[in-house]
C-alpha cells in the first residue's frame, strides 16, 4: 500500500452497488474484495494504514463476519444488513462496529460512513506511529536510568531513590539527567504530559510489556 493510502474492504455477495459508491467518496480509498475467510483477509490488512470493512451480510458475508467478530483487529466495520434483520445491526453497535446500514441504502449516505470510518483509522494509525516513536525513546534508557525514571514519576523523591537503590544522590541526579535527554523532555512534568498524549499510563510505562 501506498503510505497512509487508505482501502476498503469488501466481504459478501452483492456486489452490484461497489462501482456506484466510487464516485461518492472523498477519501479515495482503492476497494479490494475479499474472500469469505479472515485468514485470507489478515494476508491483504495491513494495521498500519487506514482503511475499513464493509461486510453485507449475504451468505458469504456472515461467515466473514462471525470470523472477523473473533479477532482483536482495529479495522473499523461496517455492515450492510437485510431489511427485516434488525437483531444483526443491535448485535454490530453493541460490538463496537463503526456502523450499520438496512438495505435499500442511498449510496451517499454508505459513501459518508465509509469516509468517517476511513478518517477515524487515519487518526488511529497517527497516533500509532507516534506511540512507536515515544516508545523507541523509552527503550533506549538503560535498565537504571528505567529505575529511577520510574521512581520518580511514582512520586520517589532523589533522596527516597537513592536510599531504595542503594546509590549515591548525584548518581541519581545523572541517570534522572541522561534520562530526560534520552527521552527529549526537560522534566517530569513533561514526560507524563508526552505520555498522556499517547494514551500511555506514566503508572505503567516500564511496568508491564511495551507497545509495539
Amino acid at each position: 500500500m501506498n503510505s497512509m493510502g487508505a482501502t476498503v474492504f469488501f466481504a459478501g455477495s452483492d456486489r452490484s452497488w461497489l462501482a456506484e459508491i466510487e464516485p461518492h467518496l472523498n477519501s479515495d480509498p482503492r476497494i479490494v474484495e475479499i474472500p469469505s475467510h479472515t485468514k485470507d483477509f489478515r494476508g491483504l490488512y495491513d494495521p498500519s494504514e487506514p482503511s475499513c470493512v464493509i461486510v453485507d451480510l449475504g451468505k458469504e458475508g456472515t461467515v466473514f463476519h462471525r470470523e472477523l467478530a473473533r479477532e482483536a483487529l482495529p479495522v473499523p466495520v461496517i455492515l450492510v444488513c437485510p431489511a427485516d434483520d434488525a437483531w444483526a445491526c443491535c448485535w454490530a453497535m453493541n460490538r463496537g462496529m463503526a456502523a450499520c446500514v438496512k438495505k435499500p441504502f442511498e449510496i451517499p449516505l454508505l459513501a459518508e460512513l465509509v469516509d468517517e470510518a476511513i478518517e477515524s483509522d487515519r487518526r488511529r494509525c497517527l497516533l500509532d506511529r507516534r506511540r512507536r516513536g515515544v516508545q523507541r525513546r523509552l527503550d533506549s534508557l538503560t535498565a537504571r536510568e528505567r529505575e529511577v525514571m520510574r521512581k520518580l514519576l511514582h512520586g520517589a523523591s532523589p533522596k527516597r531513590i537513592a536510599a531504595d537503590l542503594g546509590i549515591g544522590a548525584q548518581t541519581v541526579a545523572k541517570h534522572r539527567s541522561r534520562g530526560l535527554e534520552k527521552l527529549r523532555v526537560d522534566n517530569e512534568f513533561e514526560l507524563i504530559h508526552l505520555l498522556l498524549e499517547h494514551e500511555i499510563d506514566p503508572r505503567k510505562v516500564w511496568d508491564s510489556e511495551p507497545f509495539r
